[in-house]
């Protein structure tokens, strides 16, 4: 399963007028691929986390640390069937996000966001990556 998920590996950024995020995967091994995410407005990085996904017997899973969230402790989310080309990760006792997505709409984008419940809403944040290399 994991195979499907190798089109990550490499550089992906996301750059406006005011705000630069990068996200990077390489191959740890056959079953891992670890991933390190950031986002600086200004000079200032106002986000970051380390990502690791890996094969689990025959299940995917997701984990997360992301600094200053959860006392820095990981978070696991489990990857879920899902159309062709959509990865679903999710872990409902999380408060948020339940879902983490990640799609590949062309060759060198990602479109991905999270989701889950936010004051009794279901709320919704979407990136959008270029491969920068």
């Amino acid at each position: 399963e994991i195979e499907r998920l190798n089109w990550l590996k490499g550089e992906w950024v996301n750059s406006t007028e005011t705000e630069y995020s990068k996200e990077t995967w390489s191959q740890e091994n056959d079953s891992t691929l670890n991933g390190f995410s950031y986002t600086q407005i200004g000079k200032d990085t106002v986000f970051a986390e380390i990502l690791k996904l890996q094969q689990l017997g025959e299940k995917v899973a997701l984990t997360v640390v992301a600094f200053n969230q959860n006392d820095d402790t990981p978070v696991t989310f489990m990857m879920k069937p899902s159309k062709e080309g959509v990865f679903v990760f999710e872990n409902l006792s999380h408060d948020f996000p339940q879902r983490i997505v990640y799609t590949n709409p062309t060759k060198d984008s990602i479109y991905a966001w999270v989701e889950g419940p936010i004051d009794g809403e279901i709320k919704r944040v979407e990136f959008y990556f270029s491969k920068s290399k």
